[in-house]
């Protein structure tokens, strides 16, 4: 369980967004992954920057260490690969 550094409450559920974005609204700059934000409080800051019109969420499951993407396995070096990609 994280507990969300902009609202205070606890959550489950991780919603990744590309590099570029987090580092506009991340909480904490001084930490190198910037801390914990829940989905309300990234969605709010994405608001608040009045540069986004839509976002798409992607499931992913996490499961010994892969990231399932829709039905293939990606290992952390090709989830991060396919992450920076839609950075670029």
């Amino acid at each position: 369980m994280n507990k969300c550094e902009g609202c205070g409450r606890e959550y489950e559920v991780v919603l990744m967004v590309p590099t570029r974005i987090w580092d506009e609204i991340k909480p904490n700059r001084e930490r190198p992954q910037g801390g914990h934000l829940c989905g309300a409080c990234i969605l709010n800051r994405m608001e608040d920057l009045h540069e986004y019109r839509a976002c798409g969420l992607q499931i992913l499951v996490i499961k010994d260490g892969l990231f399932e993407d829709d039905d293939h396995w990606l290992t952390d070096e090709e989830y991060q690969m396919a992450v920076n990609e839609e950075d670029e």
